[in-house]
């Protein structure tokens, strides 16, 4: 019902929260007319009137007269997100120093990103969960390349709607796709969208195994660290791709120990330092893993391994 109300408010041309108080509205007032018919009220009976005001200052009040006047207001102001800190918004907000320019040349959301979402080019589009800072700009870049989009099944019913080619899943399930298998796994994590007042379920958060060209990777995605992790391992592994942001996902400790139970070849730390919450080392990181026996590579942004 959340996604056709939002597909319906797209379709009008209108914001949901406004289009939300406009039937709030209306349905305030068609019900005091209906109470009037019905009780037929003496002339000194009070009406109800609604008034939309911005901002919303004014509080509820009743005035002493023959017909009094009882006047609502209705905030109209966008509700505080307590989660900006974690989740991505289509505007970032500019950094220290900036004279806040526009971050069009960039992965939406993503000041740091070193591409921008036009220039990305693929042919398949894999999302581990619904966060806005793992979708942002998954439809429009699985579009423009008539990419399909691979998720969990409520993620790749979502984009279908909005016209993208998708391939559902869910964990434990796997495909086989021309490039190679993709496997879902358990991730520890929440999983939605627009994560304010009326937040959309996206389905459970997933990680993915992708076997290709005789390799075997496994990425993450934001979890916490889950003893199961010795299950993925089975195979072997060639590179793990870790969260090591803490706060959202396992920390650089809970890292470590996924290292012991995954034992791959290679791990390339991922999901950190994007936010002040998630501030890490990545230097120290690979250092305390090698004194573990595990092989660490802290790519840079823009950096890419070859297996």
């Amino acid at each position: 019902l959340a996604v056709r109300w939002h597909q319906l408010c797209d379709r009008l041309g209108v914001k949901p929260k406004q289009f939300a108080t406009l039937i709030a509205v209306a349905t305030v007032s068609v019900g005091a007319m209906a109470t009037k018919a019905v009780f037929k009220p003496s002339k000194a009976a009070a009406s109800v009137a609604v008034v939309a005001a911005e901002p919303a200052t004014a509080a509820p009040r009743i005035v002493d007269a023959p017909r009094a006047r009882i006047e609502l207001t209705l905030e109209t102001r966008p509700a505080r997100d307590p989660f900006r800190p974690f989740f991505m918004v289509a505007e970032a907000a500019p950094a220290q120093g900036s004279t806040g320019g526009s971050t069009a040349q960039n992965v939406t959301g993503n000041a740091a990103a070193p591409i921008a979402a036009a220039d990305a080019r693929c042919d398949y589009v894999l999302c581990s969960h619904g966060h806005e800072d793992h979708t942002g700009d998954a439809l429009a870049i699985a579009q423009a390349n008539d990419a399909t989009i691979v998720a969990n099944y409520e993620i790749a019913e979502y984009f279908a709607a909005r016209g993208a080619k998708t391939h559902g899943m869910n964990p434990g399930g796997a495909w086989m796709f021309p490039f190679g298998r993709v496997k879902l796994t358990l991730a520890h994590h929440t999983s939605s969208l627009n994560a304010g007042l009326a937040p959309l379920y996206m389905g459970v958060a997933c990680g993915l195994i992708i076997e290709a060209d005789g390799l075997r990777l496994y990425h993450a995605g934001d979890t916490a660290l889950f003893l199961d992790m010795q299950l993925i391992a089975r195979g072997g592994l060639d590179a793990a791709l870790l969260p090591i942001g803490d706060n959202v996902t396992m920390g650089p400790a809970d890292a470590l120990d996924a290292l012991d139970l995954l034992k791959p070849k290679v791990c390339v730390p991922m999901h950190y330092n994007t936010w002040e919450t998630i501030a890490q080392d990545p230097a120290a990181f690979a250092r305390a893993a090698a004194a573990r026996g595990h092989l660490v590579n802290p790519l840079k942004l823009g950096e890419s391994l070859t297996m």
